[in-house]
C-alpha cells in the first residue's frame, strides 16, 4: 500500500492533520510535528535535513487542502484494507532478519509468512553466492519453543557471521562454532570491554577534573597577577600625582607673592600720578590768576613742583625676578625613560665578590658583596662550610635582606660597596663561602667560592678601633661618629677604616664607607626617626681585620 505510506505524516506516522507543505516541498502535520521541529524562523525537514527559512512562522506555509481531501476519501474508501495491512506490516517487523530479508522488495514482504526466521549471512561472504528467498532460510513457527538440531544455525568465526546448515559446506575451511558459544564468547567480550570502557572513562573524568582545575587555578593567578599590576601602577601613578600638585602649589604660592607685590606697587605709583595730576591742574589755575594773587602762592606752589617732580622721577618698576622663577624647571626626561623600561621583573644575576677587599679575624669574616649592574635584589643568601663539614655533607646558611627604599631622588640610599658580616666562626679555620642572590622573580647563579682562613687568637696585628660613643650625635637625616682610631695608627701599617652602619632590628647589609683623616665622620642620606647601629672595620693590606664597640644612635623626626 504505498498509497498509504505517502498519506502519513513521516514524524508521526499517522494521517496527515492540516498538512503544510515546507520549502523543501516536504509536507507535515501542523500539530504537533511541524511546531515542534520550528524554531526562530527556521524548520528543519525530517525528511531531507534541510534547515528551511520560513519568514512569518507557521502561518505562511500554505495548507495543502487537496491532500487532505484524498486523505478524507482514502479513509472512507480504503481503511480497512489499510488497517489490514498495517497488521501484517506490525506482525513482519517483530521478526529477527538478515541483510537478505531487508533487500527483498516489497513485493516480496506482502507474500512472507507471520513467521520468525533466522537467516543465513553468508550473502555477506564474497564466496557465497546470493541465498535464495525461501529455501535458504530456517524458519521458525511462530511461538514454536525450540528448533531441531539439523536447523539450527552456527556461526562462522571467520566471516563473524550467522550461517545455516545448508551452507556449511561453504565455510569449511573456517572456524565454525555453535550459536550457543559463539554467544557466551562474544558476550563476555563485550562485558569486559564495558569494563574496560568504564575505567577509560573513569580516567578521562579524572583528567577532565583536573584540567578543569588547573584551569580555575590559572584564572586565579591570571587575577592575582592583574590585581598586583594595577596595585603598582596606581601607587606609581600616585607619586606622580602628588609630584604635580607639589609643584602647581608652588607656582600657584609664587604667583600669588609676585602679585601681592605687583598690587603694592600699583597703589604707590596710582597715588603718585593723581598728585602730579592735581598739582597740574592748581597751577595752570595759579598761573591765570592776578599778579597779586599768583605772587602770594607761587613759593608754596614751586616747593611743591619741585618735590613732585622727584617722586615722579623716582618712580620705575621694581626688576623682574625671572632668573628665581626661571630656575623652576621639572625635567623627567630621566623618569620618562625609566618608565618606558619598565618590564616584568627578573632574576638578579650573579653576586660579585670583590675578594681584594674581604677580610678576617679570628671568628669574624667580612665579604664585600659589589652593587648589582640592574637589577634589583631583595635578599642574599650566604652559604659556607668547613673541610670537615664538607666530609659530612653539612653547611650553614645564612640570608640577609637588602634595603631597597629609594631616596627623593629614585635611587638606592647608599651607592657604595655592601658588606656582610659573619661572626661566631671558628679560629684557625678554613672556610668556603659561595653567595646567591633573590629577588620575587627568583633566585640567581651561585657567585665564585671565596675561600677564607680565620686567624688564630692571637695572630691579628690590627689594633682593635673605638668610637667614641659620648660624642656621637645624630640629626634628622645624619649621624657624626667620633673616633681616633684612624690617628693611632701608622701609615707604613696600611691600615684603613671604614664605617659600617645599617638600621637596628633588621638583619640586612651593611653600608660602608671611608672613614676619612678627621676625628669625626658624618654619614648623610639616613630615615629621620630611625634606630641605627654603626661599627667601625679596621683592615690591613693582609686581610687582617679587627671591629669596634658597636653604636646605636636613633636620628630626630622632621618638624
Amino acid at each position: 500500500m504505498d498509497l498509504d505510506r505517502d498519506l502519513r505524516c513521516p514524524i508521526c506516522l499517522e494521517f496527515f492533520s492540516h498538512p503544510m507543505i515546507l520549502p523543501c516541498s516536504h509536507v507535515l502535520c501542523r500539530k504537533p510535528c511541524a511546531e515542534n521541529l520550528f524554531s526562530f524562523n527556521f524548520i528543519r525537514c525530517p525528511v531531507c535535513r534541510e534547515s528551511c527559512y520560513v519568514n512569518g512562522g507557521l502561518e505562511t506555509l500554505p495548507r495543502v487542502f487537496a491532500l487532505e481531501n484524498i486523505i478524507d476519501k482514502f479513509k472512507a474508501g480504503g481503511f480497512r484494507k489499510s488497517k489490514t495491512h498495517l497488521e501484517s506490516r506490525d506482525s513482519s517487523s517483530e521478526r529477527a532478519q538478515c541483510n537478505l530479508c531487508c533487500e527483498q522488495s516489497q513485493a516480496e514482504r506482502k507474500k512472507a509468512k507471520t513467521v520468525s526466521r533466522i537467516h543465513c549471512s553468508s550473502s555477506s561472504c564474497i564466496s557465497v553466492p546470493r541465498c535464495a528467498r525461501s529455501t535458504d532460510h530456517l524458519e521458525l513457527e511462530s511461538g514454536a519453543s525450540s528448533v531441531s538440531t539439523e536447523d539450527r544455525p552456527m556461526f562462522c568465526s571467520t566471516c563473524q557471521q550467522l550461517c545455516c546448515q545448508q551452507h556449511l559446506q561453504q565455510h569449511v575451511l573456517h572456524a565454525v562454532i555453535p550459536i550457543e558459544e559463539a554467544y557466551a564468547k562474544f558476550k563476555m567480550s563485550v562485558e569486559q570491554n564495558v569494563v574496560s570502557l568504564w575505567e577509560g572513562r573513569s580516567r578521562v573524568q579524572a583528567v577532565l577534573t583536573e584540567v578543569e582545575e588547573d584551569t580555575l587555578y590559572l584564572q586565579s593567578v591570571i587575577r592575582r597577577k592583574r590585581d598586583e599590576v594595577n596595585e603598582q601602577c596606581d601607587a606609581l601613578l600616585s607619586e606622580v600625582e602628588n609630584k604635580r600638585e607639589f609643584f602647581l602649589a608652588d607656582l600657584d604660592c609664587e604667583e600669588r607673592m609676585r602679585r601681592h607685590n605687583s598690587d603694592d606697587v600699583t597703589k604707590i605709583l596710582q597715588s603718585v600720578l593723581s598728585s602730579a595730576k592735581d598739582l597740574c591742574k592748581y597751577s595752570r589755575d595759579v598761573l591765570s590768576a592776578d599778579p597779586a594773587t599768583f605772587l602770594e602762592v607761587a613759593p608754596g606752589l614751586q616747593t611743591q613742583l619741585i618735590t613732585t617732580a622727584l617722586e615722579c622721577a623716582s618712580c620705575h618698576a621694581p626688576p623682574p625676578e625671572d632668573e628665581r622663577l626661571n630656575s623652576k624647571i621639572v625635567d623627567l626626561r630621566n623618569q620618562r625613560k625609566m618608565l618606558a623600561a619598565i618590564s616584568y621583573l627578573t632574576p638578579p644575576e650573579s653576586p660579585r665578590i670583590d675578594v681584594s677587599k674581604c677580610s678576617r679575624s679570628d671568628s669574624v669574616v667580612a665579604l664585600v658583596v659589589l652593587p648589582p649592574c640592574a637589577c634589583q635584589v631583595d635578599e642574599y643568601v650566604v652559604h659556607y662550610h668547613t673541610d670537615k663539614q664538607a666530609c659530612l655533607g653539612l653547611e650553614d646558611t645564612v640570608s640577609i635582606a637588602t634595603d631597597n627604599t629609594p631616596t627623593s631622588s629614585n635611587l638606592p640610599k647608599h651607592m657604595g660597596d655592601h658588606v656582610i658580616l659573619l661572626d661566631n666562626l671558628q679560629s684557625a679555620s678554613t672556610y668556603y663561602f659561595n653567595i646567591y642572590a633573590r629577588n620575587a622573580a627568583g633566585k640567581s647563579g651561585s657567585s665564585e667560592i671565596v675561600q677564607c682562613c680565620t686567624l688564630r687568637h692571637t695572630e691579628s696585628v690590627v689594633p682593635i678601633p673605638v668610637i667614641i660613643e659620648s660624642l656621637c650625635h645624630s640629626s634628622e637625616t645624619s649621624a657624626s661618629l667620633h673616633s681616633t682610631s684612624p690617628f693611632d695608627v701608622s701609615v707604613e701599617q696600611g691600615i684603613d677604616h671604614r664605617l659600617l652602619y645599617r638600621q637596628t632590628g633588621m638583619k640586612t647589609l651593611w653600608n660602608s664607607e671611608t672613614f676619612l683623616g678627621d676625628e669625626v665622620h658624618t654619614v648623610h642620606g639616613l630615615d629621620s626617626n630611625t634606630e641605627y647601629e654603626f661599627v667601625l672595620l679596621a683592615a690591613n693590606l693582609k686581610g687582617e681585620c679587627q671591629l669596634s664597640n658597636t653604636v646605636v644612635l636613633h636620628t630626630l623626626a622632621l618638624l
